[in-house]
């Protein structure tokens, strides 16, 4: 009998063949569709997909919608954190990230490795074209407020566009973080941070500042508001199933 590595490979192999069919045959007997396989720098099938299917755009389109339907995570990355997105991005391949961006599963602010969304690589390669595309997406799900992003440079994706020198790239940017971020706002809170503060808020409570009426002195981090939205898209997504 195959172990789960072998099914893996026969999958993995498909989906570089481009082979629609048997990709789907694979699928539809209970192959992971998520697999991370370590000796293609931890890739999973949707991210060899994007990757490997160079030439025929028609079938790498056809080929990640297979998988998204069969629950692939879009959010996986390969070991340097680089999403599908990320390297869909790095392509230039417009009509594949319109389909990523498209899924509802998607995590709109993953990082890779350097604490770069696939909105900064797009504005850091000055792809005004895929810049749009995401913007477009953003204000579609509401999620303008990745726009304030920051790296691990601690630079936005504005930033990022001022250093490819592609000035109206870099003014579009910003005049869509003016006019949707908060006056208030400091970037994303760090993840860690939250969960000491969760273990630690009796003492906060004890300690903390009270702010003056109608003054808010608090740091806007939505991070919180980050983990709302998956929980929210999670529980749209089984409502859905379920019906």
């Amino acid at each position: 009998m195959d172990s789960v590595a072998d099914r893996a490979s026969y999958l993995l192999d498909a989906v570089i063949s481009g082979h629609y069919r048997q990709v789907k045959f694979y699928l539809d007997a209970g192959y992971d569709q998520d697999y991370v396989d370590i000796h293609r720098e931890g890739s999973t099938p949707l991210i060899l997909a994007v990757t490997q299917v160079k030439d025929d755009e028609s079938i790498r389109n056809r080929l990640i919608v297979l998988l998204l339907q069969a629950g692939a995570d879009p959010n996986i990355g390969d070991r340097y954190c680089m999403t599908p997105l990320m390297h869909s991005i790095l392509r230039r391949q417009k009509s594949t990230v319109r389909i990523l961006l498209e899924s509802k599963r998607l995590d709109h602010g993953m990082e890779d490795f350097d604490g770069n969304s696939a909105l900064m690589h797009a504005a850091s390669l000055g792809l005004t074209d895929i810049v749009t595309i995401i913007l477009e997406r953003l204000s579609a799900v509401h999620r303008m407020i990745y726009l304030g992003q920051k790296n691990r440079k601690g630079l936005t994706a504005g930033n990022l566009a001022e250093g490819f020198e592609k000035k109206e790239l870099a003014d579009l940017l910003s005049w869509k973080s003016t006019y949707f971020l908060p006056d208030n706002f400091e970037g994303f809170a760090d993840p860690k941070q939250l969960e000491q503060g969760k273990k630690s808020s009796t003492s906060c409570r004890e300690t903390r500042h009270i702010p003056k009426a109608g003054i808010q002195t608090r740091p806007y981090t939505p991070e919180i508001q980050r983990r709302h939205w998956r929980k929210n898209d999670s529980n749209c997504a089984d409502q859905n199933d379920v019906q």
